[in-house]
């Protein structure tokens, strides 16, 4: 026969839960849930965020590079001379430089605000 006082009953048995912790458990858990649903991870926006401003960067580079380096091309066959390619590739690399540092400027500000 059992005591009314048995010492077994006041220690807890480690991993169980009394029904009220579990809903709370299971509350808290929903809440997250739907949370984390509405509002994708930081992680996620940061990845997508750095990979958009990577092909901002390859963009910036490569479309004035190929812009100006083909009129310079077309510029030397049409005019039956050999610098215009060397006068458009210079153009481009002063023009992506002055787009880079816009692109940094405008960067470095959203950082500052967050």
């Amino acid at each position: 026969m059992p005591k009314e006082n048995d010492e077994s009953d006041n220690y807890p048995v480690p991993g169980r839960m009394s029904l009220d912790q579990l809903h709370k458990e299971q509350a808290e858990l929903k809440e997250a849930k739907a949370v984390s649903q509405k509002n994708p991870g930081p992680r996620l926006l940061n990845a997508m965020s750095m990979f958009s401003v990577a092909i901002d960067f390859a963009l910036i580079l490569s479309l004035p590079l190929v812009a100006f380096s083909l009129l310079g091309r077309w510029l030397d066959n049409r005019y039956n001379q050999k610098f215009f390619v060397i006068i458009g590739l210079l153009f481009a690399i002063f023009v992506s430089s002055v787009a880079i540092a816009k692109q940094i400027n405008k960067l470095s500000k959203l950082i500052k605000k967050k």
